[in-house]
């Protein structure tokens, strides 16, 4: 045998080796691929399990929020038929006062509105609302 027949030889051979572990890489990528898949479904599964078990926790929420509007319906409802009293009930009404630290807040409040500036627009904006 010649050197040049062992030379063919051997890259034949590497090159066979090369084929079968690019093989090799591309199923254990697929097979990597597939799991992942699975991993994904169990993930979704377990969201919607969570998402089930919310469910009665986000009914009694909406449950209690429905008595507590309801309270504050009957009584706006019954203030507003006190409001609409003859004036002989209202005689019993005390006026509402307003204590000296809230006042002093709403008066500070106040003075910060009257300070503040109006906004402009700018040239630009108006002519991009013409657009």
């Amino acid at each position: 045998m010649g050197t040049t027949t062992v030379i063919v030889l051997s890259i034949l051979g590497f090159g066979f080796v090369g084929i079968i572990g690019y093989f090799i890489m591309i199923y254990n990528g697929l097979i990597s691929v597939k799991e992942n898949i699975k991993k994904s479904w169990g993930n979704i599964d377990v969201i919607l399990k969570q998402r089930y078990d919310e469910i009665p926790k986000l009914i009694s929420v909406c449950e209690s929020y429905t008595q507590f509007e309801k309270g504050m319906l009957d009584a706006c409802s019954s203030r507003w038929k006190n409001m609409s009293a003859p004036a002989a009930s209202k005689a019993n009404l005390k006026p509402v006062t307003r204590s000296a630290p809230t006042s002093a807040v709403f008066s500070a409040k106040r003075k910060i509105i009257r300070r503040r500036k109006p906004m402009r627009t700018s040239c630009k904006c108006r002519t991009a609302s013409r657009i």
